[in-house]
């Protein structure tokens, strides 16, 4: 079986553990077609891209995602 030179990656903000915990909340009493979140699976997130790159690119996507990660503190949000 060969393995494909394409991956696909997400670039998401993961919210701190207490707003997590709200929106898994509201999820639980609503009904969802791509099922529950969970801390484990199906993480509550803000999607700020996703796309497919070539598997060799993968270290030097990550490298830039790091360097341009690092130029900014959290960011406010409010429910």
């Amino acid at each position: 079986m060969s393995m494909s030179s394409k991956i696909a990656v997400d670039i998401t903000i993961l919210p701190p553990p207490d707003i997590m915990d709200k929106v898994i909340a509201i999820n639980e009493q609503a009904e969802s077609k791509w099922g529950p979140l969970a801390k484990d699976d199906w993480l509550p997130h803000l999607s700020l891209a996703m796309g497919c790159i070539e598997r060799i690119n993968l270290e030097t996507v990550s490298n830039i995602v790091k360097t341009v990660a690092s130029k900014f503190g959290p960011i406010p949000v409010e429910l």
